[in-house]
């Protein structure tokens, strides 16, 4: 699997941008993306669980589809720490919205709370039809490819997405550490949507 990446700090704000490809059509990844069950589930591990406490969920007439969910994660405290620190319950805020899919590719917006209402994180991912001849594939899905998607011998070869996430805190120096420590989760993070998006096509289409 491709993988790129490219990371940025300026002095306002920190930013990550990955990319992967994977094997699943574009029309049922964007089908996926469009659910309920994709926009509100948690996105937490078992290691550190993370609970949906309020959520929404909206298709609009423009063909966009719109959800916010508000999250809570208890953050246990290191064992070393003494018997008066007690467990501390983080709320995040998100919101996202889904577009239209047009021309083999749609993107989807994303914006949450940094932990501790510090400051603002947005994400937006781009989802592209990879395609190529002869079962060759481009990562990249830019205009010109899909512009040629309908020409005899090209065959569809899954999806590829590109994900950019930015961070910015409110809050001098220890803001600065919660930025690079919220972007660099976005490899993780973005391997997870993928498995997300595996696991809920097995479920519906068997694949």
């Amino acid at each position: 699997m491709p993988v790129r990446v490219h990371e940025r700090m300026s002095r306002m704000s920190a930013s990550k941008t990955e990319q992967r490809d994977f094997a699943q059509p574009i029309d049922r990844v964007y089908e996926i993306c469009c659910s309920e069950e994709f926009l509100l589930r948690s996105g937490g591990t078992s290691e550190r669980p993370v609970t949906i406490v309020d959520s929404r969920y909206e298709r609009r007439d423009d063909g966009s589809v719109f959800s916010e969910a508000t999250a809570e994660q208890v953050m246990q405290p290191p064992e070393d720490a003494g018997e008066d620190v007690k467990p501390k319950t983080l709320r995040m805020t998100q919101s996202s919205t889904v577009f239209p899919l047009e021309n083999d590719s749609f993107r989807i917006e994303s914006e949450a709370s940094l932990p501790g209402n510090t400051g603002r994180m947005s994400i937006t991912f781009h989802y592209s039809a990879l395609r190529g001849e002869s079962g060759q594939g481009e990562a990249g899905g830019g205009e010109a490819g899909q512009s040629e998607t309908n020409q005899v011998g090209e065959k569809p070869l899954g999806c590829h997405v590109e994900a950019k996430a930015t961070a910015k805190s409110r809050i001098p120096v220890v803001g600065r550490k919660l930025e690079k420590s919220v972007v660099s989760s976005l490899g993780s993070s973005l391997d997870r949507t993928i498995e997300r998006i595996n696991d809920l096509a097995t479920q519906t289409w068997g694949q």
